[in-house]
């Protein structure tokens, strides 16, 4: 389910980019499930006559384009090395990169990279919010140096109520409408109200993971609803687990 806010994030991003020569990757946080991939690969096909994808947890072999030299022109030769159906396309070529908490060294190309405005790069990861040093966890590489300052981080949440009507069907000027009474502090007439409580209240039980969301918003199944929430519960104690220490686990 595509995540409209981020969305919009990413297009000024790629707008400045484009106007003022900003100097920057985007790298995208947050916790696992809430859409990061989806939304930014969308973002890749919709926008960009290119998308190159690198899931560094998915595809470790391709770690190694980033092993050695990381200047802009080195990267991108192993990229089209390693990736022979990537194109590269000035102005118009998004590289994705996933899971870049397994790739050090592409964490801190991400400077070099950020230089070169030939080509967008945006990087994503669930685990980054971890310490580096004795807190590293399986699986999470510590770059050798943190590219600061060129980078722009946003953070990806769960969907909000508002994008949860969305995903409801109810058209964007509608929940526009219900904000503006919230805005103005006017009372909302007594059926509007009725009928978003109601909402509101599924809201509270389904909450607000896209997997979740995308399947009420078809079956209006809490049963379904459940098992899913269950699944992500158990994928996050799996996380935990992994990268807990001692008596944390």
């Amino acid at each position: 389910m595509l995540k409209r806010k981020i969305y919009a994030d990413l297009l000024a991003w790629k707008e400045k980019r484009r106007k003022e020569g900003l100097k920057k990757c985007l790298l995208l946080k947050g916790a696992r499930q809430v859409g990061k991939t989806y939304t930014v690969q969308e973002f890749g096909k919709n926008e960009y006559d290119s998308l190159i994808s690198i899931d560094f947890f998915l595809q470790p072999a391709l770690k190694d384009i980033f092993a050695g030299e990381l200047s802009p022109q080195e990267i991108y030769k192993r990229i089209t090395g390693n990736i022979p159906a990537a194109r590269l396309i000035p102005g118009n070529t998004l590289l994705f990169l996933d899971e870049i908490q397994c790739c050090g060294n592409a964490r801190t190309a991400l400077k070099f990279l950020a230089e070169d405005l030939r080509y967008d790069v945006i990087a994503s990861g669930s685990l980054l919010g971890l310490a580096y040093g004795e807190d590293v966890g399986e699986g999470v590489e510590e770059p050798a140096s943190i590219p600061v300052g060129y980078e722009t981080q946003f953070t990806m949440y769960s969907l909000d109520f508002e994008e949860f009507l969305w995903a409801y069907g109810y058209p964007e000027e509608t929940v526009n409408g219900l904000s503006e009474y919230m805005e103005r502090d006017i009372q909302i007439p007594e059926s509007m109200h009725e009928t978003y409580e109601n909402i509101f209240r599924e809201y509270m039980v389904v909450g607000g993971m896209p997997e979740a969301v995308a399947d009420f918003s078809e079956s209006k199944d809490f049963g379904r609803v459940f098992d899913i929430q269950k699944n992500i519960i158990a994928e996050y104690q799996d996380d935990i687990s992994k990268h807990a220490k001692g008596k944390e686990k």
